[in-house]
């Protein structure tokens, strides 16, 4: 009974994501959760205020698995095993939607551009917004926050698919990272201000470099903006690209996506890279 009741507390760390978050139930599959159940009935004879006390317990832990627990669009194939490729897909889609809720339970959000950093195994992502805003009187008050990186998307019309008799659907690739954000003081505000414009400048010779700036322009900036950082705790991604389409379809998809638009183009391109990975000869 220890035992199955332990089940709802227990933490575990992905091994295939560095980044992961501590959860609960979510490692055990629901079938070994009922198993276990169905076995402690069996197996024992146990007083009805007992197997009450199991069945609430159960419930509860189905309860939290599939109203707390579950991620984004949680589907094994549209899964990138290597977390490098999933770090470096950020990397490549700064600007980024900022998520947060205010005191009031409303949703603010902000399309900030973003560094990535890293320390001691940690992932930290750093930017700033304006002062003078509704999102950062939100974030004085709630600093969970939801960070949504977003690529290159397209629908795909199952006028694509070799049996068309199916439904339609989006190709797009997504990464959400969530943590409690805390602000920075002036001192690293300049400091992230400087690596920001160096950043996205690649030119140290630039003449919008940071360094070029008039210190008094300077001043007045930093009076406006806030810089924050957030100490990522949990890391999802989906990366949907038609991975459970059969070859001759996922074929169709990928050469009707070059002759589209750029968006198509580099969807296309996507899945083309990963075409002899998913169909294995």
């Amino acid at each position: 009974i220890q035992e199955f009741c332990f089940l709802g507390s227990k933490k575990y760390r992905d091994p295939k994501c560095k980044y992961s978050q501590d959860k609960s139930i979510g490692s055990i599959e629901l079938a070994s959760l009922l198993k276990c159940y169905l076995a402690l009935l069996a197996t024992h004879s146990y007083t009805t205020e007992i197997i009450l006390n199991l069945k609430i317990r159960f419930i509860a832990n189905l309860f939290y698995f599939f109203v707390y627990l579950q991620p984004m669009y949680n589907l094994s194939y549209f899964k990138e095993n290597n977390a490098d490729v999933v770090i470096d897909f950020m990397k490549q889609h700064p600007f980024a939607m900022l998520i947060a809720v205010d005191a009031e339970n409303k949703p603010v959000a902000t399309q900030v551009p973003v560094l990535l950093k890293e320390r001691d195994g940690v992932m930290y992502l750093q930017a700033h917004i304006m002062r003078q805003t509704d999102h950062y009187k939100a974030l004085l008050q709630n600093k969970n926050v939801l960070v949504v990186f977003s690529g290159a998307h397209t629908y795909v019309s199952a006028s694509f698919y070799e049996n068309k008799q199916q439904a339609s659907t989006w190709n797009y690739m997504s990464v959400h990272a969530k943590g409690e954000l805390r602000f920075l003081d002036d001192v690293q505000l300049l400091q992230m201000l400087s690596e920001l414009t160096a950043h996205f400048e690649n030119n140290d010779d630039s003449p919008a470099s940071y360094k070029h700036m008039p210190e008094e322009y300077v001043q007045r900036l930093i009076k406006a903006i806030i810089a924050f950082e957030i100490k990522v705790d949990s890391l999802e991604h989906v990366f949907k690209l038609s991975q459970n389409k059969e070859e001759k379809t996922y074929n169709n998809i990928v050469s009707s996506l070059q002759t589209g638009d750029a968006e198509q183009q580099i969807v296309a391109a996507e899945m083309q890279k990963r075409k002899d990975k998913i169909f294995k000869k």
